[in-house]
């Protein structure tokens, strides 16, 4: 008996409840859906008499636009065209006295999030990127803005795009070298008697730390307003400056190690004998043919530029000591015919036809003969490696120096 009467009081208890959770979940409906209908009925009315053809405050101050960036990738950079391309989410946030309506103490929400459609209705600041190449909305499923609208004339509104843009690569200390490419925005109709473009005052510029580029690593960036003059009239101007260095890594790897590599393999013909000419013009021969490609080969993926890059001097060097041992093979070898073919006490041909194949002076020849070609590859073997060392390491110190100086 007392177990059915426990039983029985458990289940009224529990009714009870679930009664309570209905009249609760009832009510938030009824709330949710007389605000939505306070809210439909504010948009109406201030809707009603809106011009989206004229600016906020019209014959008055000018409206103050608000810009915060949020970066999300920059890259790839092209030095062919000159360009980059960079993805953001812009938000521009001003004030529309036109747009206030009476929240009716909370029975009207006081911040309303818009469908993209709704952007149609209000007037939006004509901000464009007079620097682009080409640009393009996202679109995915449903146009990517945010329009939000408060109940106090305040709006925001925020897309994502993507943008490539011009960007003057400057190679004279390629690939030791840190570009600066810039983003601008600015007005297109409204001259700064209508409406003047700023940088919010804190955080205006986010970028993302999680993108990465192939060739260059983001240092940092710099932000900046202007006023342009034109024949119509002043405009305003936004303007981010995006410092990026170039990663040598895959340089070092690509170009300079391998011409190295070259450089070296041509000193060893002053280990070889001097009577070994076809083996010591071969590899003579494959050295100049080698560090010519390399040379070649850096230049194809950069526009075709009248200066010279700091990689240019540094192969201009690597061929110069090439084309020595090239040449310290040569005179060797002629060195080598001399004392074949010459007698040393009279200086006349040993052999009757040396003397038209050989048409230098005696003076020269006396010089020549007392000249030993093993001596001059002995001496080759440490001329050579210290001045080629001394020559990469005054070039290496000098542009390490310059990289230093960007890191400042």
């Amino acid at each position: 008996m007392h177990y059915f009467l426990f039983s029985l009081l458990i289940s009224l208890q529990s009714n009870r409840l679930k009664a309570d959770s209905n009249i609760k979940t009832q009510d938030v409906e009824s709330q949710s859906l007389f605000q939505m209908a306070q809210t439909t009925k504010a948009l109406k009315k201030i809707l009603q008499d809106y011009d989206k053809e004229l600016r906020p405050d019209f014959a008055g101050p000018p409206v103050i636009v608000n810009v915060t960036i949020l970066v999300d990738s920059l890259g790839p950079i092209s030095e062919l065209e000159n360009s980059f391309r960079v993805d953001f989410n812009i938000r521009q946030a001003w004030h529309d006295s036109r747009l206030k309506y009476n929240d009716n103490n909370n029975n009207t929400a006081s911040r309303i999030a818009l469908s993209h459609e709704f952007m149609e209705k209000i007037w939006i600041p004509d901000s464009y990127f007079p620097n682009s190449l080409k640009e393009e909305k996202h679109c995915t499923m449903v146009p990517n803005v945010l329009l939000r609208l408060s109940s106090t004339g305040d709006v925001l509104f925020s897309s994502r795009a993507t943008v490539i843009s011009k960007c003057v690569i400057d190679l004279t200390n390629y690939p030791f070298d840190t570009q600066s490419c810039k983003l601008m925005i600015e007005t297109y109709g409204y001259t700064t008697d209508d409406l003047f473009l700023k940088w919010t005052h804190t955080n205006p510029v986010n970028v993302s730390k999680q993108f990465d580029m192939p060739r260059f690593t983001f240092s940092r960036h710099e932000i900046s307003e202007y006023i342009l003059s034109f024949t119509t009239g002043n405009f305003s101007d936004l303007e981010i400056k995006f410092f990026l260095e170039r990663n040598l890594e895959y340089y070092i790897i690509k170009n300079y190690v391998p011409a190295i590599l070259v450089v070296v393999f041509s000193w060893c013909v002053f280990w070889m004998d001097s009577t070994d000419l076809s083996v010591r013009a071969f590899l003579s021969v494959t050295s100049v043919l080698s560090i010519v490609t390399l040379m070649y080969d850096v230049n194809d993926d950069l526009p075709k530029v009248s200066k010279l890059k700091a990689i240019d001097y540094f192969f201009i060097i690597s061929t110069l000591f090439v084309f020595a041992a090239l040449f310290e093979f040569a005179v060797t070898s002629y060195i080598d015919v001399v004392h074949k073919y010459y007698d040393e006490s009279n200086m006349q041909p040993k052999q009757p036809f040396v003397a038209v194949l050989i048409d230098l002076s005696k003076t020269i020849n006396k010089t020549l003969i007392k000249i030993s070609p093993r001596t001059i590859d002995e001496y080759s073997r440490r001329v050579f490696p210290c001045c080629y060392f001394i020559s990469c390491l005054i070039y290496f110190g000098k542009y390490a120096a310059l990289l230093s100086g960007y890191g400042t």
